[in-house]
């Protein structure tokens, strides 16, 4: 499993969410991470580790058009990959990564 993969595994959390949520959602609660479909290499600018990347969040059963999440994780180059907290920053929907890119990276330089 990568790290990325690890990162978004959550099937814990999706398992105890399921008994919580409407129906209209239990189909894409499979307590299954989202599949990586492209990764860009990782990039190092001001000491901030950028690595860019999209992940299959869901394909419609009705259709089955599958709709794709771009993804950018920004992180403070020097510290170990597995020994910091996390920030999630997300845009609101109908928007797109460079509108949370100055964000994701502000928390990077701050040690998140």
């Amino acid at each position: 499993m990568t790290m990325l993969t690890s990162l978004l595994a959550t099937t814990a959390g999706a398992a105890a969410l399921s008994a919580t949520t409407p129906t209209v959602f239990q189909p894409y609660l499979d307590a299954k991470p989202p599949v990586i479909v492209e990764e860009l290499p990782e990039t190092e600018a001001n000491g901030i580790a950028i690595r860019e990347f999209w992940f299959r969040s869901r394909t419609l059963p009705s259709s089955g058009e599958a709709y794709d999440i771009h993804c950018l994780l920004a992180r403070p180059a020097e510290l170990p990959r597995n020994e910091r907290p996390a920030v999630i920053v997300c845009h609101g929907g109908g928007g797109h990564l460079d509108m949370t890119r100055a964000s994701a990276v502000g928390w990077a330089e701050r040690g998140y």
